[in-house]
């Protein structure tokens, strides 16, 4: 569980280098999930369980994998 005040806080925020997610369950329908910041080169979210259906906040002008996901 996360954002627990309900103030939009995601549960994984990066704005590093890279990351991968995989495998997860985010199993809150009704919250962001993942929000990733103008600083991520590399980011690749594949293989996991998007309840609600994908709630993902991504610069538009980077070329990251996302996909493979299920939105239940």
């Amino acid at each position: 569980m996360w954002d627990l005040e309900k103030k939009g806080v995601p549960c994984i925020d990066v704005n590093c280098q890279g990351i991968a997610v995989r495998n997860c369950d985010f199993v809150e329908a009704d919250k962001q999930q993942i929000r990733i910041g103008p600083d991520v080169q590399s980011a690749i979210i594949t293989g996991n369980r998007l309840r609600g259906g994908a709630k993902i906040d991504a610069p538009e002008n980077k070329n990251f994998t996302i996909g493979l996901n299920s939105p239940s």
